[in-house]
């Protein structure tokens, strides 16, 4: 845990000089996330000579800058033991072509962006199965039904029926307000080469330049402050159903990318949320090889099911 007891101030020297404004405060505060950073900045807490500047900002040889204390505890790493009793628990099917797995929440699919594994790379190690894939991907922080194959063949097949749209993904998100009970179909284009305004690279709603994306909602209930929706892709575009639930006014809950730090701060506080409410519920595909029709569902993990529970209760 880092703790910065009081504001410090710093004067940019000479080798600092011309640096983006974001990496400048992540060299003198350390082990701290970039997204963190850029939520510094935007609120204005950081100063350069007195003034409000965005993270694209250049510092210059003898800028003073404000930085505000900032408590971070880095999230506890994910201890998961590969053992029987652990794919038990999480494995929702299987057979000699395809796992669905219940993706446990804040494990990465793949390897890579400094993360050293991944779910398919831990997978392959304890099953001593190269050939494993992904059919489908989900964020770090989604929960819910991964569907692999386990030859590169039915690989192809899965590839195949996600082309012709004929998988059906369910998911169940809890978002911010009272979603209208008649609105079902959200269809706006979106752009992924978009900035939000600390330089992050976020999804946003692009008239001119987005490609076509539609989701269908359905309001499964509603609380004193949040909702419970079913959400159906018809297209797989990057962080879809999140970019559209806030585009109609409704971030999902926990969701430090689209929601607003205020209504973040409102729901950590008030429940002690503190995750992305997004789960991936319900699979159904034909099997690539018995061409039987198979649906999947997955449970909610823990912290999804308390959450969904206190909101219900919410009086």
């Amino acid at each position: 845990m880092q703790k910065k007891p009081a504001v410090e101030y710093s004067q940019v020297d000479g080798e600092s000089h011309g640096m983006r404004l974001d990496n400048y405060l992540l060299s003198r505060i350390k082990k701290v996330p970039r997204s963190l950073i850029y939520r510094v900045i935007r609120s204005g807490e950081v100063r350069v000579n007195s003034k409000r500047k965005n993270a694209m900002y250049r510092v210059e040889k003898g800028d003073k800058v404000r930085i505000p204390p900032i408590n971070y505890e880095p999230p506890k790493p994910v201890e998961l033991e590969l053992d029987s009793a652990f794919l038990a628990d999480h494995i929702l099917f299987e057979d000699e072509a395809l796992m669905v797995l219940n993706k446990p929440r804040n494990l990465a699919v793949h390897a890579g962006s400094g993360l050293s594994y991944g779910i398919i790379d831990m997978l392959k190690e304890h099953f001593k199965a190269p050939n494993l894939e992904l059919v489908h991907r989900l964020d770090r922080e989604t929960t819910g039904c991964l569907l692999i194959a386990k030859k590169k063949s039915v690989l192809r097949l899965m590839h195949q029926q996600i082309r012709e749209h004929a998988i059906a993904k369910t998911y169940h998100v809890l978002v911010d307000g009272i979603w209208p009970k008649q609105l079902h179909e959200v269809k706006v284009p979106l752009s992924s080469n978009q900035k939000g305004h600390g330089g992050e690279k976020i999804v946003k709603v692009d008239h001119k330049a987005g490609k076509e994306s539609r989701t269908t909602f359905n309001r499964i209930a509603a609380y004193k402050d949040a909702s419970l929706l079913s959400a159906h892709l018809h297209t797989g575009r990057t962080h879809q159903i999140r970019v559209h639930a806030q585009f109609k006014g409704h971030a999902i809950i926990g969701d430090s990318k689209y929601m607003s730090n205020n209504r973040l701060d409102f729901f950590k506080g008030q429940y002690g949320i503190k995750n992305l409410l997004l789960h991936a519920q319900k699979l159904v595909f034909m099997h690539p090889i018995s061409k039987e029709k198979l649906m999947v569902e997955a449970p909610y993990d823990a912290l999804f099911a308390k959450a969904q529970q206190d909101l219900e209760e919410a009086k």
